[in-house]
């Protein structure tokens, strides 16, 4: 540990600086002189070191500065008088002393305002330019009436008459610190005085060693030798006083106001020019306006910084002031909050509210708890912030604080204490705590400690804020006084008032010994259980409990006897005075402590009406609500047990899953109610024709399951699966009519350590739709190949489904021609996939696979969106006579009741002609509700757009409904075309179609066309369009566009 420097020691190396001084005087010029002066001045480096390290300062860099700026002396001291001694020629540099004095100086000069920064503390800015104005008063004034004078006469170099001009600016400046720091506010100290005094002293003597210089009358023993000398012994005391240690600033410096003392400084400097000049007027001596011009330049700098720092100032004691008052008003709100609050928990809530607040953010890093307790102990109760976060219940002991800290709260007293200090309240070791501090702030009301606020910052609170959180705290301790006051007053009414509820509650309440045995009982005993309170006394309540719930009743009430402070719940059944048993809900809490009731209270109430919707509720939870068979719930959960009962066993389980062929039609013909009573009827044939310990479920819909447990052979498989068909080969009457209907089943086998039940439910509905696939009334067993391609079925939906969200779809156009002249007479949009892997994929791989699913109808949207669109740009590019585009509508968008809405909506987006957009729909989706599609087809023929009937010849092919139905065209399919020339019959459908079209005024368009043979008989049949390979396969829409360039010329205006 280091022991600072006595205090005898300043005065003794200041006594010995004298004494050297002295000696120097009386010693004649040469070695004996110059060796007294080098040691005085290495002494004073020495006892600078010296005191800078015994002393451990607490801001040492000013006193290291002042160490270099000493050295520095010595070794310009050392060159001089060297010189001096030896008498150097003139013709080697006489001013290499002073490189290390002027460096010295300058080093000097950087210790002081070092010094006045720190003492000044949060005004340092402007002290430090007071200082520059007054350094540069000093070093004009310095320099034309003590310097200047007596240049003419000296050295004629300019490097020779710079060297000694620098001396008195140099000094200048250090006078100006050295004047701020002596005379400005704040506190002082000797040490201060002493470097003050040596900078004065060198400044001086700076002075008259330029002055000399520049006329040439420098000596050996010259006063200014003497003057620096003493500046050394000046250091050197300053160093060795033990007071140079403290610091001399103060938190935040003081306030800065708008006062006199603040403007002289600006005032000063401007009036610096216009007063040397009167001066030099006065004194009839010739103006210097460089030395002038370049002060007043330099002042007005200075000028401009005094200013800024002063407007600074302001602000920063305005933003003071606003928070100030901020603080103020969150104290009167948190006071009206704390009054109104009602509850423990709302005086918390305010108080944590009002901290964080207060802390205006700094709590933010680590939070406000709020502790309750005696000095020796606290618990957490409240908390907010990252770190105090979920550190509720946790306890604060004294013995873990520091020592400071627990004696100011033994004093009631707030306290701070560095976060490394009590590391373990962020969770973390001491060397990862945090930086910043914990701010303990008592909870005391008259003597009487009731916790602490505690919060957590990042950086050490201001002290308004520190004053704010303080009457906080008295605000809350008040607060949970009232509260205790209150608590108490109702607790005193809830004891005269609990003898009166027990005798009136409608629960039964009994108080039970240790024991169980039953003390006493509430009259409601009788109305609950049918029972007296005086055949009860002395018996114990597990005689009164159902036997199968004595065990756990005797386990429940050992572990209230074993809690107290908990109010635990148990279902069980108790005996009526009649024999019968009621279920009841028993709610216990120990209060054996309690030296007012000194038993267990059990408070039972009747749930036998609940328990009794429970059962019902849990039986619907897993029975289907139509025909009250088990529901996939209890399916699932049948299966998991026969599964798991396998494994000590050979058998299997088998699963068959099937529903009713056709039953959406019979739904939507005969309506729902039939449809209900139909799955009511199958479910009865299905229980009344399987063994008991089968199950057989309704999945939903028309899907039903049966399970078959103990299955020994394929052979009992089939048999159920066969009988099953078979029970529908007898038809249902529905309101008063036969219907017949038919079902298809899927079979998949489990065994032990086979399939999951998700495994063999989904297996057996693939293998249904295989059944499906091959005709009704059928079955199928699964196999792995069966799986193997619904999975390749499932990922190609899959792809399909990512290709619609990708928007990886494109539309191709393949042009309808006009068979007599060859002439474009429009385009039928058809979407192409673009694949990023196998480029342009046909419809036919994914049209299938959306068909399945809902895919189909966001395609087709897409497809109808952008042939609008393209259309609409090139009937603005090519006029009216731009050809129709023809998009396709799949059934599944054909069906949809908001079709008509869908197509005038992407008509409106588009601004398109619905003239120039023809809709194809099939004739089998026409005819599969021919009422519905003709008033859809009107619906759409009201927008405007054109309707043509695509694949004709291949559905219904009836001739009632081309007259009914609003169509424009007629679309013969080209299996009809491909047997042009070879099948009489196919030729004479054509001509037929052909000749029905024009007589219902309609167009008539072959698709399919690829020869010459082809073109040149449809001709003669009189069909007028065509649509084909012979012409074109299906384009982008950048071929698209150049063909009808070519056909219909330049675009408009091109």
């Amino acid at each position: 540990m280091r022991t600072r420097a006595p205090g005898v020691a300043w005065r003794a190396f200041l006594a010995l600086g004298l004494v050297a001084l002295v000696v120097c005087a009386l010693l004649p010029a040469g070695s004996a002189r110059l060796v007294v002066s080098l040691v005085l001045a290495v002494a004073a480096a020495g006892a600078i070191g010296l005191g800078s390290r015994s002393n451990a300062p607490a801001y040492a860099r000013p006193w290291y500065a002042i160490l270099a700026a000493q050295a520095l002396f010595v070794a310009g001291d050392a060159v001089r008088g060297g010189r001096e001694v030896l008498d150097v020629a003139v013709g080697a540099s006489p001013y290499l002393a002073d490189v290390p004095a002027l460096a010295g100086r300058v080093a000097l000069v950087v210790a002081l305002a070092l010094l006045v920064r720190e003492r000044a503390r949060g005004r340092g800015s402007l002290v430090l330019a007071d200082a520059a104005i007054a350094a540069v008063w000093l070093g004009v004034l310095a320099w034309l009436f003590l310097v200047e004078p007596y240049a003419p006469g000296g050295p004629a170099s300019p490097i020779e008459r710079l060297v000694p001009i620098l001396y008195p600016l140099v000094g200048a400046l250090g006078l100006a610190f050295a004047g701020s720091l002596v005379l400005g506010r704040g506190p002082r100290s000797l040490p201060l005085y002493l470097v003050g005094a040596a900078s004065a002293v060198f400044a001086v003597c700076d002075t008259l060693y330029a002055a000399s210089a520049l006329a040439g009358t420098f000596y050996a023993g010259h006063p200014a030798t003497y003057g620096w000398l003493a500046a050394y012994a000046l250091l050197g005391a300053a160093a060795l006083h033990p007071s140079m240690a403290e610091r001399g600033g103060t938190r935040g410096g003081a306030p800065i106001r708008f006062t006199r003392r603040r403007v002289a400084p600006v005032a000063a400097a401007t009036l610096f020019a216009p007063a040397i000049l009167v001066v030099q007027y006065l004194r009839g001596e010739p103006a210097h306006l460089p030395v002038v011009v370049v002060g007043s330049i330099a002042l007005f700098a200075l000028v401009l910084v005094r200013l800024d720092g002063l407007v600074r100032a302001a602000s920063f004691v305005r933003e003071k002031l606003d928070r100030t008052l901020g603080r103020e008003e969150v104290l009167a709100r948190s006071a009206a909050t704390l009054v109104a609050a009602t509850d423990r928990r709302g005086i918390y809530d305010a108080a944590l509210e009002a901290a964080r607040a207060l802390t205006e953010g700094a709590s933010e890093l680590g939070g406000v708890r709020i502790a309750l307790g005696n000095v020796d102990e606290m618990v957490v109760v409240a908390a907010t912030g990252p770190e105090a976060e979920g550190s509720e219940g946790n306890k604060i002991l004294s013995r873990d604080l520091p020592l400071a800290a627990r004696g100011a709260l033994l004093q009631r007293r707030s306290i701070s204490v560095e976060r490394s200090a009590s590391p373990w309240l962020s969770g973390r070791s001491r060397a990862d705590a945090p930086a910043g501090e914990y701010y303990f702030v008592p909870l005391a009301t008259h003597e009487r400690m009731r916790g602490v606020i505690l919060s957590s910052t990042g950086s050490a609170l201001e002290e308004g804020v520190r004053r704010g959180l303080d009457s906080l705290a008295t605000q809350v301790a008040y607060a949970l006084e009232r509260t205790d006051l209150t608590e108490d007053l109702h607790r005193r009414r809830s004891e005269e008032r609990f003898e009166s509820l027990v005798q009136n509650a409608s629960d039964a309440i009994a108080i039970l010994e240790a024991d169980g045995g039953i003390r006493y009982v509430s009259p409601s005993y009788e109305q609950v259980l049918g029972l007296k309170p005086e055949s009860v006394a002395g018996k114990r309540v597990f005689d009164l409990v159902h036997p199968d719930d004595a065990e756990r009743a005797r386990a429940f009430f050992e572990r209230v006897v074993a809690s107290p402070g908990v109010s635990p719940s148990l279902e069980l059944r108790m005996r009526r005075a009649d024999g019968a048993y009621r279920h009841v809900e028993l709610i216990a809490n120990n209060l054996l402590s309690d030296p007012n009731v000194q038993g267990v209270v059990a408070n039972s109430r009747d749930i036998t009406k609940r328990k009794e919707a429970e059962e019902k509720l849990a039986y619907r939870a897993f029975h289907d609500g139509l025909t009250d068979l088990p529901n996939r719930a209890l399916l699932m959960d049948r299966l998991d047990h026969a599964l798991t009962g396998r494994t000590a066993r050979r058998d299997s389980v088998a699963v068959l899953f099937f529903d009713l062929d056709r039953f959406k039609v019979l739904n939507d013909s005969l309506g729902h109610e039939a449809g209900d009573a139909l799955l009511v009827e199958v479910g009865k044939r299905l229980k009344a024709s399987l063994r008991p310990e089968d199950t057989v479920a309704r999945l939903g819909g028309d899907e039903f399951v049966v399970l078959l447990e103990d299955v020994e052979g394929m052979g009992q498989v089939v048999y159920v699966a066969e009988r099953v068909i078979k029970l529908f080969e007898a038809p249902f009457v529905l309101e008063g009519r036969e219907v017949y209907i038919s079902a298809s089943i899927g079979i998949s086998i489990g065994g032990p350590g086979g399939d999951s039940p998700t495994d063999l439910l989904r297996n057996a509905d693939i293998a249904m739709y295989r059944a499906k696939s091959n005709g009704a009334a059928s079955y199928e067993i699964f196999d792995a190949a069966m799986g193997a391609q619904a999975l390749l079925q499932l990922e190609k939906q899959t792809d399909v489904r990512r290709a619609v969200e990708r928007r990886e779809f494109v539309v191709f156009y393949q042009p309808k021609v006009e068979l007599s002249s060859g002439a474009l007479h429009g385009f039928e949009a058809l979407v192409r996939w673009a694949h990023p892997e196998r480029g342009i994929v046909s419809p036919g791989e994914f049209i299938p696979l959306a068909e399945e699913s809902d895919l189909i109808v966001r395609i087709g949207r897409f497809v109808l969106e952008e042939s609008c669109r393209q259309a609409k740009v090139w009937r603005d590019r090519y006029g009216a006579h731009a050809p129709a585009v023809g998009v396709n509508l799949s059934a599944r968008q054909f069906r949809d009741p908001n079709l008509a809405r869908i197509v005038g909506a992407a008509l409106e987006e588009t601004g398109l002609d619905p003239n120039a957009l023809l809709l194809e729909v099939t004739e089998s989706a026409m005819m599969d509700d021919a009422e519905s599609s003709g008033a859809r087809l009107r619906e759409l023929k009201a927008l405007g757009v054109r309707i043509a009937i695509d694949d004709f010849g291949t559905g219904y092919s009836s001739l009632a409904y081309l007259q009914h139905f609003p169509l424009d065209m007629l679309k013969i399919d080209r299996s009809f075309v491909t047997e042009l020339g070879r099948d009489p019959k196919g030729t004479a459908i054509i001509e037929a179609v052909s000749s029905l079209g024009h007589l219902l005024e309609m167009q008539v368009l072959a698709e399919g066309v690829e020869t010459t043979d082809q073109l040149a008989r449809l001709r003669d049949l009189g069909c007028e369009l065509g649509q084909g390979y012979y012409w074109s396969r299906p384009l982008p829409q950048e071929e698209a566009e150049e063909l009808i360039a070519k056909s219909f010329g330049t675009a408009n205006g091109g």
